[in-house]
């Protein structure tokens, strides 16, 4: 049978007819069976919640975009996440269509989630319990806000994630008239505090980007946030953004010197109230710091005087030729299976110290361990042929 291609209906394009391998090399497209829905039509009224005989509108609606299933095979088109197949069957036949949600629903969807979770969670417990914890967890913002310790994107986001929860408490009928007023009390501090950063002046700024460079960091931050991930790692995204912006905009810096100004920023103990011109004080420190860095790069080049090598112990010429010598030494005396005594003389030699006073041996005893090692003795002799190939050759 003739494969139809798909066509615009009112906006949307009218179902295609999809064999099975069709409908395979689709699924092959979408990155496997897991990764989206394949549905009849039905199947999904009832998983949306579509009315029945409202499914074009609901479709057509801005919840929805529709894709090209002949471009999607092609490659030529890219689907957003989620994707559903929707199936019809017409004379044993079937035909599918291609629809994504929209960012938008799919965050409308994950709030009613959450909202859900949080309902079921606070049904489980008693209501003041968690009527408190959040009175406390306002509280902490609260404070952080105050304190200056909190960047304002941060802010934001843990106050969205905090109204979900009280959004779902104030539907809970016959509410302690107590716990209420605590509630709203906490909220309107909250609120005050924020409004209360001050005007965007050049101190505000410089203070909004150093607590902005610890969060993005993960540095000396207030870890308030600390138990919600998928939030740290937004909050950081966004305060990368932000700054990025700010070093644009008022440091007017290139992106080279992004990560520079982050740990500058992070590590600045000044106060922020106190800097006349902080991007100035921005650039000063960088280009100190760059300075600084060039500095001990070129000393590390530089080679060494005379007077410096003179200067290093044992003979600074022939540092390299030392620490050889060392490793072949304690490898060979472990293959020659040198007496202590014999070998505690060699290396007392090398260091160029004297045998102690206290070794426990006569003057005697020493001489004739030194004389052991004489060229024309048994040990002398073993030593020189294992060690012939340290010998210098003649000019």
């Amino acid at each position: 049978m003739e494969r139809t291609e798909s066509v615009s209906t009112g906006g949307k394009l009218a179902p295609i007819e999809l064999t099975a391998e069709d409908q395979q090399q689709l699924s092959i497209a979408l990155g496997g069976p897991e990764r989206f829905w394949m549905l009849e039509e039905s199947e999904f009224l009832t998983q949306s919640g579509c009315p029945p005989g409202e499914l074009e509108n609901w479709l057509a609606g801005d919840d929805w975009t529709q894709y090209n299933i002949r471009a999607v095979l092609a490659g030529s088109e890219v689907v957003g996440p989620h994707p559903h197949l929707l199936l019809r069957n017409q004379e044993h036949q079937a035909t599918g269509r291609l629809f994504c949600p929209t960012k938008e629903l799919l965050h409308e969807n994950a709030r009613q989630e959450g909202m859900a979770s949080l309902q079921e969670y606070i049904a489980g417990r008693p209501w003041v319990d968690s009527c408190d914890e959040i009175i406390s967890q306002l509280g902490a913002i609260t404070a952080a806000c105050t304190a200056r310790e909190l960047p304002t994107s941060e802010i934001k986001l843990l106050w969205r994630a905090l109204w979900i929860a009280i959004d779902v408490l104030l539907q809970v009928p016959d509410r302690p008239r107590e716990h209420m007023k605590r509630l709203h009390a906490s909220a309107v501090a909250f609120s005050l505090a924020f409004q209360e950063r001050g005007s965007p002046s050049p101190q505000s700024k410089y203070r909004e980007a150093r607590v902005s460079s610890r969060r993005a960091l993960s540095e000396k931050h207030n870890p308030v946030m600390d138990g919600f991930p998928v939030l740290v790692e937004l909050a950081r995204k966004v305060c990368s953004h932000e700054l990025a912006t700010y070093m644009a905009e008022e440091v007017r810096l290139d992106a080279d010197h992004f990560l520079d100004m982050l740990h500058m920023l992070a590590h600045d103990g000044a106060d922020p109230a106190t800097v006349e011109n902080p991007p100035a004080r921005i650039r000063v420190a960088l280009t100190r710091e760059n300075r600084r860095r060039k500095k001990i790069i070129r000393e590390r080049s530089q080679q060494a005087t005379d007077e410096e090598w003179e200067a290093v112990p044992g003979r600074a010429e022939d540092v390299e030729s030392v620490a050889i010598a060392n490793l072949d030494w304690q490898i060979g005396k472990r293959r020659l299976a040198l007496p202590s005594d014999q070998t505690q003389a060699i290396e007392d030699e090398l260091d160029g110290s004297d045998v102690p006073e206290d070794s426990g041996h006569d003057a005697a005893h020493q001489e004739r361990v030194r004389r052991s090692l004489a060229a024309d003795r048994t040990w002398g002799a073993k030593l020189r042929k294992s060690f012939s190939y340290l010998k210098k050759p003649k000019a």
